[in-house]
């Protein structure tokens, strides 16, 4: 998984949407997000209890998931993609669901050391793409950031996050067009404890180190629309 609940404001996510075929395979998980309306044709691999016929036929309008910004004026409301797949962050497995080899009642959302995911992501199991609207804390793991968007990076607390033109949150030199800001950085974390040590007080370089960084913790609180 790329997206971290830390301490949203709510435990309940605004949903789950349908999403472009093609963006299925490719959603990591924390990425921005936006509803749009979307034509349903034959030929669209959307789940059955979708097409419900928003607007009436021959339109059958719906709702879908969609990590594509042009940068214009009224884009959004924004939402952050949850993927729910485990993946290898640094050296670290970071993912939640139901693992082999983990012991039972642990914290979903936590980082293990091993274990087989037994359970698929969300947008394989059922289609969709659970999306996260409530302002707070999360963390994104860094392979879902744009790849400017690093710990050498020129970042300090409250730093303003944008969004390019694939969803990736970023700074404002790589945003999209007119895009705003949808969050303020936190700090990038080891997501091992809960208080990450200041690099100046652990004799390491101002790239980290061994301290193997594994996700930036972000205040979301984006606008209701730009």
């Amino acid at each position: 998984m790329a997206l971290v609940l830390l301490n949203p404001g709510s435990v309940t996510n605004f949903g789950a949407f349908d999403a472009y075929d093609a963006l299925i395979s490719t959603v990591l998980g924390g990425e921005v997000a936006q509803l749009v309306p979307y034509a349903v044709s034959g030929s669209d691999l959307h789940a059955k209890d979708v097409e419900d016929g928003y607007l009436e036929a021959p339109q059958l309008v719906r709702p879908i998931v969609t990590t594509t910004f042009t940068g214009a004026s009224g884009e959004g409301p924004f939402y952050l993609t949850d993927d729910g797949s485990s993946q290898t962050v640094g050296n670290q497995s970071v993912g939640y669901g139901t693992l082999f080899g983990v012991v039972v009642g642990g914290t979903a959302g936590q980082v293990v050391s091993g274990g087989t995911v037994l359970g698929p992501s969300s947008a394989t199991g059922s289609g969709k793409i659970t999306l996260w609207k409530n302002p707070g804390l999360y963390g994104v793991t860094l392979n879902a950031l744009n790849a400017s968007l690093t710990p050498t990076a020129a970042l300090t607390v409250g730093t303003p996050l944008f969004y390019d033109a694939t969803g990736h949150l970023c700074l404002a030199a790589q945003k999209v067009g007119s895009g705003v800001s949808v969050a303020r950085a936190v700090e990038f974390s080891t997501g091992d404890t809960l208080v990450t040590t200041p690099r100046n007080l652990t004799k390491l370089s101002l790239a980290g180190g061994t301290l193997n960084f594994k996700y930036l913790v972000i205040d979301w609180n984006p606008p209701a629309t730009s």
